[in-house]
């Protein structure tokens, strides 16, 4: 019974194959890995039902083997995802492949890197800033928020004032500048490098990163992965940089970035995620024997190397711990060190909630009629932080359920989505999504390093004798909502 179960699982799974890059990890039953499905089931229904969070992706992977995963529509899992400052763990492991290659050292002062970016006086503390200090976050450079707002990112930070060095403070550019070394050591981009010694070897063929006006990949964040390549990565680092039987990164490498390096403590007593400590840009957890990569609104991979268990999570949330939590005491009890008895129905119910999970539409289905005064005309949108000035809805004409939204900007920008009354409709857009940028929201149409076209879903329901939009740009993070009241007052909000 249980390898019939593991056949039909895995045939299930080959309709997600997209280009030789998902569904190639190996598929079997959560039980055929000592892990309960229920609680496997009951984890994913606690984490999709936390407030004010929104889940895109989720898979769980024991012993090299998904065990589990969820794409709540009308997320897919050929969809790239944009990871915020998870970005900054491939970081390390491209430093630590650097170090291994003999490129670097750990202990390399940074200012011999940049002979043309150092101030014409070089300060004591900027002298011994190593590369041990951005991988730490202790440059004791004092942190800028804004300096990715001006040209020439890393001469501005150089020439920043220091007041405690060794002391730990997250900041971005503390990873920009590795991903600025790896780029100096190696003649090429980060992302080349990676490309060849990092993704290539694990099967990561689709995937993009930001880059610097003066192109030097952001590194500390603007990488897009699908969540099985995360997994990838995540079972690289519980295998100790081992690949399936091909060394990638050294072992010493990946015990060192996984663990605590740095003392530091965030405002008050109370034990929490971000003062567990902190490695070689990752995280350690509350969980004692995990850590992670820690992006931005709940990007997770956590690494469980004694369970040799590997969780990741894509999604937006306003408080992002909580999801973490969740595996502690949800998810990992029912990981179990002994052969665990199958049960056919637990496999199929745990399957189904993962296959049956959805992200809400524009609003309830209401069976109301369309207000026709609001179509086909162009709308003025109420003042907003993305630069969108007009809004259009245009008819089709063989299909009443369709509406296609054309929203114009102050720079020009035309995009149109359709949408699908209370269903998603899946489509694309070469106009880049809203935003988050530091902490600005922005419209901006070009990011550099990344390309369109861009996945995005669009659907409407009629609420009020108005029309409340939602378009969400799948391939990143963010739901943009437009509500058009029936007296056609037009306004916007992001879910961030």
């Amino acid at each position: 019974m249980k390898k019939t179960l593991i056949l039909m699982v895995a045939m299930a799974f080959t309709q997600l194959a997209v280009s030789a890059q998902t569904g190639v990890l190996p598929r079997t039953t959560a039980s055929a890995q000592n892990v309960d499905p229920v609680a496997v089931k009951q984890w994913v229904e606690e984490i999709t039902r936390l407030p004010d969070t929104e889940i895109h992706h989720l898979m769980v992977v024991r012993h090299g083997n998904v065990i589990a995963e969820a794409h709540p529509a009308p997320f897919a899992a050929q969809d790239l995802h944009t990871l915020y400052s998870c970005s900054k763990s491939v970081v390390s492991l491209a430093v630590g492949i650097a170090i291994d290659e003999g490129l670097l050292t750990i202990n390399d002062r940074v200012a011999r890197f940049f002979p043309d970016k150092l101030p014409a006086v070089v300060c004591p503390e900027l002298d011994s800033l190593t590369v041990r200090h951005l991988l730490t976050m202790s440059s004791g450079i004092v942190p800028d928020w804004e300096i990715t707002e001006r040209p020439d990112w890393l001469r501005v930070w150089l020439a920043k004032p220091f007041d405690e060095q060794g002391r730990f403070r997250y900041d971005n550019m503390c990873t920009f500048t590795l991903s600025a070394i790896l780029q100096r050591v190696t003649g090429r981009k980060l992302v080349d490098y990676v490309r060849e010694k990092l993704f290539t070897p694990l099967g990561i063929k689709v995937f993009d990163w930001e880059e610097s006006p003066d192109g030097i990949n952001t590194g500390a964040w603007g990488l897009r992965l699908q969540a099985e390549s995360l997994a990838k990565l995540g079972i690289l680092m519980v295998n100790g940089g081992n690949w399936f039987g091909r060394r990638i990164v050294s072992e010493q490498w990946i015990r060192e970035a996984s663990t605590k390096q740095i003392n530091f403590k965030f405002p008050g007593d109370k034990v929490s995620e971000v003062n567990r400590g902190y490695g070689y840009q990752l995280w350690r957890c509350i969980c004692p024997i995990a850590f992670r990569a820690d992006g931005a609104y709940g990007q997770y991979i956590v690494m469980v190397p004694e369970k040799d268990l590997v969780v990741v999570v894509n999604g937006i949330a306003a408080n992002q711990y909580p999801e973490l939590a969740t595996i502690w005491n949800t998810l990992l009890p029912g990981v179990k060190d002994h052969d665990f008895a199958e049960n056919t129905n637990d496999e199929n119910e745990m399957r189904q909630t993962c296959m049956s999970t959805r992200l809400a539409t524009a609003g309830a289905a209401s069976g109301a009629k369309l207000n026709k005064k609001l179509l086909n005309k162009t709308l003025k949108v109420e003042r907003n932080p993305l630069g969108y000035k007009t809004a259009r809805l245009i008819t089709d004409p063989a299909d009443e359920r369709r509406l296609t939204l054309r929203i114009t900007k102050a720079n020009g920008t035309v995009e149109e989505i359709v949408h699908l009354r209370d269903e998603w409709e899946i489509g694309t857009s070469a106009v880049a999504p809203p935003y988050i940028y530091d902490r600005k929201q922005d419209g901006r149409d070009l990011i550099a390093g990344i390309s369109g076209p861009f996945t995005v879903a669009g659907t409407f329901t009629p609420v009020g004798g108005g029309i409340v939009l939602s378009t969400y740009y799948t391939s990143w993070i963010v739901r943009r909502t437009i509500r058009i009241s029936k007296k056609g007052k037009v306004t916007v909000s992001t879910n961030y």
